[in-house]
């Protein structure tokens, strides 16, 4: 094959960054998660729990969370900020990251079809359902029965 028979994207939003964030998981210590009510998972003795709940944190729930934070991929990135005007007006998941070096906070603004997700350096991405699905979570789904 010759290489004009590659196929290459000439789209250039496919050749930016779609890295929303990157983080060594071990440096990560603290994430909030605030919808209607407020969930704060730490790091306590290498082990991630519910803070409040320490007994009862469901170990595999929240490390569900925890890992999509060490690699958040968006679909795509958004140079065009009046597409936010069609989604939600306010965010309805904010999400804290605390981690060794800084902090970072991503907002979520609900779509019709997917999500924008905001960052501290208000670049605008969008992400697919299903990416914020398991960050729609109650306290009471991250605990043992």
């Amino acid at each position: 094959h010759k290489i004009t028979d590659l196929m290459l994207s000439v789209a250039a939003s496919d050749w930016y960054d779609k890295k929303i964030v990157e983080l060594d998981e071990t440096k990560l210590q603290k994430i909030q998660l605030k919808q209607q009510e407020e969930i704060v998972l730490v790091k306590k003795d290498d082990k991630w729990v519910v803070e409040g709940s320490e007994d009862k944190t469901n170990d595999t729930k929240v490390h569900g969370i925890v890992a999509q934070f060490s690699r958040f991929i968006a679909d795509s990135l958004i140079n065009d900020p009046t597409v936010a005007a069609s989604y939600s007006a306010q965010p309805k998941l904010t999400v804290a990251l605390t981690y060794d070096g800084g902090s970072e906070t991503l907002n979520f603004f609900e779509g019709k079809d997917n999500w924008l997700v905001q960052r501290q350096d208000k670049q605008l991405f969008t992400v697919s359902q299903s990416q914020v699905e398991d960050l729609l979570v109650f306290q009471k789904d991250l605990l043992t029965q």
